[in-house]
């Protein structure tokens, strides 16, 4: 209860099966402020004994949204097991929170949309991901050694993270190659620009703008610096 009343900036993970327990994981990994919410009292047992915040719920209750600071959160994962749960949760966290990122799961093709509609920011499928992961395996397997390793080895000093162009950033409106003068050996991997376009691998002459991102590959040390600049 403690730790539910102070939250803020925190993300909200709906539904502790398969997929929410592999979100609430990462999360927990990435050193994240999280609570979680499911119907099972078991799983959230398990949950609170890994030492997340989590209670017995309801997801698809504004009043249970509401218990897990909704109106402050910074986003929300639903990862309920049917489509129509999913919709229902983006459905009432974007009218309760115009501003929260949401991903939804989706299991079925033709729902995608709809919970897009619903207000999702992404929509993501399971089986659909995890095909694609291991066909990927299968045929450029170093590729995803390498992948894997940026993802999950926490004692690599190589990262790849998303670094947000602020508003009154002293980088907006300078070319991303004057940028990245001060951040030497720094990859920009893409540019995803305020209005939704992403350019893969830029010139280095665009112009960058507030509300941009930039997905940026470096060590801590390099990555650092031009966070300090950006």
């Amino acid at each position: 209860k403690a730790k539910l009343i102070s939250m803020k900036d925190h993300y909200i993970v709906c539904g502790l099966g398969r997929v929410g327990s592999q979100v609430a994981r990462e999360l927990a990994s990435e050193g994240q402020p999280f609570v979680a919410i499911d119907r099972d009292e078991d799983r959230v047992k398990e949950a609170v004994a890994l030492g997340y915040a989590a209670f017995v719920g309801d997801s698809t209750k504004e009043t249970d949204l509401h218990k897990a600071k909704i109106e402050k959160a910074k986003g929300i994962v639903a990862a309920l097991g049917d489509d129509s749960s999913n919709l229902f949760v983006t459905l009432t966290a974007r009218q309760i929170n115009p501003d929260l990122y949401i991903v939804s799961r989706a299991n079925r093709e033709e729902n995608v949309q709809r919970i897009v509609r619903a207000g999702a920011d992404k929509v993501g499928m399971p089986n659909q991901i995890g095909g694609f992961h291991m066909a990927t395996m299968l045929m450029r397997p170093h590729v995803i050694d390498l992948l894997d390793t940026l993802s999950t080895n926490k004692s690599s000093d190589l990262q790849v993270i998303e670094i947000p162009i602020p508003k009154n950033s002293g980088a907006s409106g300078h070319r991303l190659e004057n940028v990245l003068k001060h951040a030497e050996g720094v990859s920009v991997l893409a540019l995803n620009s305020s209005n939704g376009v992403s350019q893969v691998h830029p010139t280095g002459r665009e112009v960058l703008y507030a509300g941009d991102s930039l997905v940026v590959m470096g060590t801590r040390n390099q990555l650092h610096s031009l966070q300090k600049i950006v």
